[in-house]
């Protein structure tokens, strides 16, 4: 009887024993699950952070992008002014050209008119001058004529 208490209190012993075991274990496994759940808590704290902090350099590269964009436009927006500028410059340039060549034609054709007037006027001069003598010396006929006659 005895030794069938033994027996017993042996095997209450050594399944208290795998109990405490069991239990150490179980025990040890909350406590890694727990770590796990608080590891699990800070990667998630972490992935929010790293994804705000992502969201946050988006959007500072997106300004960024947006500024950089609206620097060029307003770039390219003064090279077309400028283009337009210079296209309208060679314009007026070319337009200038073509009025002195046509001054400098009317210049040329003036000039050539005041100098077929003045070799009129020359010929008028001194055709004039040669009726006036012709008109005089008529005229001194007529007055020598009418002395005569009186």
């Amino acid at each position: 009887w005895t030794c069938q208490l033994e027996a017993r209190q042996k095997e209450a012993a050594s399944k208290d024993k795998a109990l405490a075991q069991l239990k150490k274990e179980m025990d040890e496994g909350l406590a890694a699950m727990a770590e796990v759940a608080a590891q699990s808590a800070s990667n998630a704290g972490t992935t929010l952070s790293l994804q705000a902090t992502s969201q946050d350099h988006v959007a500072r590269v997106r300004e960024a992008m947006e500024a950089d964009f609206s620097a060029q436009l307003a770039e390219l927006r003064d090279i077309h002014k400028v283009e337009t500028a210079r296209a309208r410059t060679s314009e007026a340039h070319a337009a200038k050209a073509t009025l002195d060549s046509q001054f400098a034609q009317q210049r040329f054709e003036l000039n050539e008119e005041i100098r077929v007037l003045g070799e009129k006027l020359r010929k008028c001069e001194v055709g004039g001058a040669e009726a006036l003598a012709r008109v005089q010396e008529d005229l001194s006929k007529a007055t020598e004529k009418l002395a005569k006659e009186r």
